[in-house]
């Protein structure tokens, strides 16, 4: 139970979390420099992108993992 536990959080923050800091940061970024929704479209689709990019890093991995 604790090790599937653990698994979903791992994922949840290895998948969840930069789109959450790009959320953050382009939000932030958009307060600052009074840009209304540019920099947090801009951080939200990298974060989006570097989601993307992890997930298919861990399931590449996972097939090599299989294949064996």
């Amino acid at each position: 139970m604790w090790d599937m536990l653990s698994l979903f959080t791992y994922l949840g923050l290895y998948f969840g979390l930069p789109i959450i800091l790009g959320i953050v940061l382009g939000r932030a970024l958009d307060l600052n420099f009074q840009t209304q929704p540019i920099f947090l479209i801009i951080f939200l689709l990298l974060g989006v992108t570097g989601t993307f990019f992890n997930m298919y890093q861990y399931i590449k991995k996972g097939d090599k993992i299989r294949k064996k």
